[in-house]
């Protein structure tokens, strides 16, 4: 009876040390991980202004980064944060942080000043 006990609880272990590796391979595939170590390109567009530069800023995936402060100047114009597309709104303010997730440029929005 012992001998049958301890070929039954072996047998029942393999199965079920074969059902778990089984399992977390198929889990993996159904939901993929985010690649932690890709590295992303945040870029800024002066969107006609007249003067100024800001360099590009590389962030891994998935890091917080503060926006520098605007650098570009357009005359008879006030900068009032960056837009997504150079015709967008303002989604980010002077110096917001962001949380980068991927390649991404940033357009200066403009304000026409009031004579």
């Amino acid at each position: 009876m012992t001998k049958i006990f301890k070929k039954i609880s072996l047998i029942l272990f393999s199965l079920f040390t074969i059902a778990a590796c089984s399992s977390s391979s198929n889990s993996s595939s159904n939901n993929p991980t985010v690649e932690d170590n890709v590295v992303y390109t945040v870029a800024f567009d002066g969107n006609g202004a007249e003067s100024g530069s800001i360099n590009s800023i590389q962030a891994v995936n998935g890091q917080q980064i503060s926006l520098p402060d605007n650098e570009f100047v357009k005359d008879g114009y006030r900068f009032t944060g960056w837009a997504e597309s150079a015709q967008g709104q303002v989604k980010y303010l002077n110096q917001s942080y962001i949380t980068v997730t991927s390649d991404i440029v940033l357009y200066a929005v403009w304000e026409k000043l009031k004579v």
